[in-house]
């Protein structure tokens, strides 16, 4: 979720907590257990979301390196090669071994994970 977004549901719970203690207490708690359940289903499907394989047609133009899932590399057929890649001149490449761009023909692609070392408190 956007923090604008997090910022605006937060406003809300705190305005539905004020009014359970109003002259409709089971209204706004109904609201209130409603708009949580709400938010944590929509946090596990975004997170879901941005676990799941999508079509190659539908990736961004320009975000960088992606997952990216490539049936046939070097020559060879197979189905699970998952390698990182980006869009450059119209084209899918990847970095090889001796750094060398290599074209590639992916089938689909996923955003790549945040870094575990950006989570971490330092």
């Amino acid at each position: 979720m956007t923090p604008g977004f997090d910022d605006f549901l937060a406003d809300l719970e705190g305005f539905l907590e004020k009014r359970a203690d109003g002259p409709r207490p089971n209204e706004a708690m109904n609201l209130l257990v409603e708009l949580r359940g709400w938010r944590e289903r929509f946090k596990r499907s975004s997170e879901a979301e941005q676990q799941a394989w999508r079509p190659i047609a539908t990736a961004p133009e320009s975000e960088g390196s992606l997952l990216l899932l490539v049936p046939t590399l070097y020559g060879k057929y197979n189905q699970s090669i998952a390698v990182t890649g980006m869009r450059f001149n119209g084209f899918w490449v990847i970095f090889n071994a001796d750094e060398a761009i290599q074209r590639v023909e992916p089938t689909h692609w996923m955003p790549l994970p945040a870094s575990p070392f950006l989570s971490e408190e330092r």
